[in-house]
């Protein structure tokens, strides 16, 4: 999650209603979205939460959950 930011739930609620969505679970520091396919752009929306001034990186993982990971 990028510093200073939290997750929007109206917007977390509204990508479960989305079909390609499995399941999505959210926490103070991540989100994970259990796709069934891939899209190109996930309609999620941010509120910044507090004032850092600087941004820090974001990371993405992707990975099949029908394969398991080793």
């Amino acid at each position: 999650m990028l510093s200073g930011f939290i997750p929007i739930k109206s917007s977390v609620r509204k990508l479960e209603r989305d079909p390609v969505i499995e399941r999505t679970e959210l926490s103070t520091n991540h989100i994970l979205v259990y796709l069934e396919k891939v899209s190109i752009h996930l309609g999620q929306g941010w509120d910044r939460n507090t004032g850092t001034g600087t941004f820090g990186h974001i990371s993405k993982k992707i990975w099949d959950s029908k394969v398991p990971r080793i």
